[in-house]
């Protein structure tokens, strides 16, 4: 089992004691998101999950202190780089496509010839 599987399935069974939609149970659909393929952060975030005092209802109480003390709002940005922070993993994201080499690469009209 990887890391990225290993920490979907920490994160599905603490979302089960959940409300459906609710506010834990979004972060750890984030969480989930984040992880898909970030193995290095994934093996940190098992690490934390096994823990009590760092599940995804930890980690959404950190996000709900950050929207109290801002008007009652956490945007998306906000709430991923607070995830990230909780967990420790903002330095391990991989690359977003659009910024992979090969995208960035310029094309020269001597590459068709």
């Amino acid at each position: 089992m990887t890391s990225v599987e290993k920490a979907v399935e920490l994160i599905t069974a603490q979302q089960t004691e959940q409300y459906a939609l609710g506010p834990v149970w979004c972060v750890g659909e984030q969480l989930k998101d984040m992880l898909q393929n970030d193995e290095d952060a994934a093996a940190l975030v098992v690490k934390d999950l096994e823990q009590d005092s760092m599940g995804i209802a930890e980690c959404e109480k950190k996000i709900h202190d950050f929207a109290r003390d801002n008007g009652g709002f956490c945007g998306p940005k906000d709430a991923d780089r607070i995830i990230r922070k909780f967990y420790g993993i903002e330095n391990t994201h991989s690359p977003a496509p659009a910024e992979s080499a090969a995208r960035r690469k310029k094309i020269s009209v001597t590459d068709f010839l």
